[in-house]
């Protein structure tokens, strides 16, 4: 019996695994490749017959940093978002002379380097009509900063906007748009640096800002006495389909809550809330050493470890403070430290918040540890001790 290792794949099939491993470069190797591919000497030999141009529309960012790792930056034409961007080979295409290119290649080198100039277009060019996709589609969202204002938005809608509208005549199906679009960062008009999936939330995820937002409007109304006391899960549901339109079942918002780390109502009156102490951390950011590198300062602070499976409950697991966030959380990252525990989480996948402190970073600690234990019951799984 053959084994199947030994069985060529069809060239069909082949072709849709080339494509999509090389939708799934990160944008720095991708931006070597370009410059590698443009450099050889196979390109020398077609230069005559392929012209470089860039994709109709496409704008550079001025003022780049050379060490900028982000695809681009929104900009604004009018009320409409765009995306200017940060290396020329992000927005590349190469139109060949067909018929003479045809006779002319018969070296097996030279029709490899015109298929990895093909597999470029077709990166460059979904990435472009992906990004103005989803930046025409949460324009509300980028002009006002509020996360109540994001739009739910599943890849399948995305590959319908793609393929129904007939802005892009490839392949554009949930699978190639999902391997390509966790490999894209942008930078907001404030410096934000965002994962372009951060802007194709779930409707779970937007709710989870309606719900914080009724718990916010709730403590201010406590305060000035015209609610005497905290609302019901039934009660955030129906002000969530009152104030936003959305609607939720109670057990979705005690779902949400526990989430959050919001207490039930009895809690919220005499505790201070775990949502509510961490409220001016960074969004919830994988822990990786390409996000360390890009989004975290080497700069004192409060931060939050979670738990991140696919399928499996996202849950805090540690909370520390350090003077130095970047050279601590890469620490946790490699594993260097001596709790056991930690190091296996973390190995199993890992996302994280901070906040910056310059000054009385163990005291907030020591506070956001204590409120967690009030809003749980219990500490962090990976704390061994009190801070």
């Amino acid at each position: 019996m053959i084994s199947v290792f030994q069985e060529k794949l069809e060239p069909a099939l082949l072709g849709k695994i080339v494509v999509a491993r090389f939708l799934e470069l990160p944008l720095h190797r991708f931006d070597l490749f370009v410059q590698h591919l443009e450099s050889g000497q196979c390109f020398q030999k077609l230069s005559e017959l392929i012209s470089i141009r860039e994709i109709e529309d496409a704008k550079m960012a001025q003022d780049i940093d050379p060490w900028e790792k982000t695809i681009g930056k929104v900009g604004w034409k009018g009320d409409i978002p765009e995306l200017l961007y940060h290396r020329q080979s992000f927005i590349r295409e190469y139109h060949f002379e067909g018929d003479v290119l045809e006779r002319l290649i018969q070296e097996k080198e030279l029709q490899k380097t015109v298929q990895k100039f093909r597999l470029i277009n077709t990166r460059n060019r979904l990435t472009y009509l992906l990004i103005q996709f989803i930046l025409h589609y949460q324009s509300t969202y980028l002009r006002t900063g509020d996360p109540r204002d994001l739009r739910p938005l599943t890849q399948l809608q995305i590959s319908a906007g793609l393929s129904n509208t007939g802005l892009y005549s490839g392949v554009a199906d949930p699978s190639r748009i999902s391997r390509l679009i966790r490999t894209l960062r942008i930078k907001m008009p404030d410096g934000r640096i965002l994962d372009l999936a951060t802007l194709s939330p779930s409707f779970r995820e937007i709710c989870c800002h309606f719900v914080s937002s009724v718990i916010q409007v709730e403590r201010s109304l406590m305060d000035e006495g015209n609610l005497l006391d905290p609302l019901t899960d039934g009660e955030i549901a129906d002000r969530v389909g009152s104030d936003f339109g959305a609607r939720l079942s109670r057990r979705t918002v005690a779902y949400i809550r526990r989430e959050l780390g919001i207490p039930e109502g009895k809690g919220r009156r005499h505790v201070g809330c775990y949502h509510a102490a961490t409220n001016g951390f960074s969004p919830p950011m994988i822990l990786s050493t390409s996000i360390l590198s890009d989004a975290v300062p080497n700069e004192p602070g409060v931060y939050e470890i979670r738990s991140f499976v696919p399928g499996a409950p996202e849950r805090v697991i540690y909370i520390g403070s350090t003077g130095d966030l970047k050279k601590r959380l890469r620490h946790h990252l490699q594993g260097t430290g001596n709790n056991d525990r930690l190091r296996e989480k973390i190995a199993e996948g890992a996302r994280f918040r901070f906040r910056i402190l310059r000054e009385h970073w163990r005291d907030e600690e020591r506070v956001v540890y204590r409120i967690f234990c009030t809003t749980f019951g219990i500490p962090p799984e990976c704390n061994r001790m009190s801070p």
